[in-house]
């Protein structure tokens, strides 16, 4: 997708607020043509973001059962993040999200 709108590169990273929309960094200098590309490719868009509500999950139940129970929703902030070639990882507060 990011070759057909002429994107050179993927952000360093993208988050999703509370209600699921895409926060792209405001310094990344590709940012209106990705989110035009996102709004004209919703399938895409829809995996991106069930990628983040999955890890949101994974992470809140991980922490839940190591910690004897609570919420199984994650109180740590989701990340995207890619490569300069496109390859994605899940970061949960800032660090890359390893199961045990």
């Amino acid at each position: 997708m990011l070759s057909d709108y002429k994107i050179p590169e993927a952000p360093d990273q993208i988050t999703y607020d509370t209600r699921g929309k895409a926060i792209i960094p405001m310094d990344y200098p590709y940012k209106n043509e990705l989110e035009t590309a996102l709004q004209e490719n919703e399938g895409l868009a829809r995996e991106l973001r069930t990628v983040n509500a999955l890890a949101s999950h994974y992470v809140g139940m991980r922490q839940a059962a190591t910690s004897g129970g609570g919420s199984k929703y994650s109180d740590k902030q989701i990340f995207l993040k890619f490569t300069i070639e496109g390859e994605l990882s899940i970061l949960a507060d800032e660090e890359e999200y390893k199961s045990v």
